[in-house]
């Protein structure tokens, strides 16, 4: 109820102030192949320092849950998340969604993938 106030109740509105629950953990199994995938990685085009993997599940009703992996890379140039997928689909099925995420910029979005998801390389 942190959320809700007197006001609110009366115009049935609610704003949100902080989010919560935005992901939960990934099956064993498919951690397990992203992280062999991300142990692949060419580390002269994707240095790679810590790589967070969670289910993202506050979509809506008629939506899947789907895969955010959220790579750390040193230096400043852009993630290369084509080469990145194309790593990726060697293991998995093509109709598997992944989104793929640069942590070096500072939100709630990646704040909430830190927090909630599982680090699986790096430290």
């Amino acid at each position: 109820m942190l959320n809700l106030t007197s006001d609110d109740l009366m115009v049935k509105e609610v704003d949100i102030k902080e989010m919560y629950n935005l992901f939960s953990k990934v099956e064993k199994l498919e951690k397990k192949e992203i992280h062999k995938t991300i142990k692949e990685l060419n580390k002269n085009l994707v240095p790679v320092e810590n790589v967070y993997v969670a289910q993202f599940i506050n979509v809506d009703e008629n939506e899947h849950p789907f895969t955010v992996i959220g790579l750390k890379v040193s230096g400043d140039e852009a993630l290369t998340v084509k080469y990145i997928e194309e790593k990726l689909y060697k293991r998995f099925y093509k109709h598997t969604v992944f989104k793929i995420v640069d942590l070096r910029g500072h939100n709630d979005y990646n704040s909430k993938l830190i927090e909630q998801g599982e680090l699986i390389y790096g430290n």
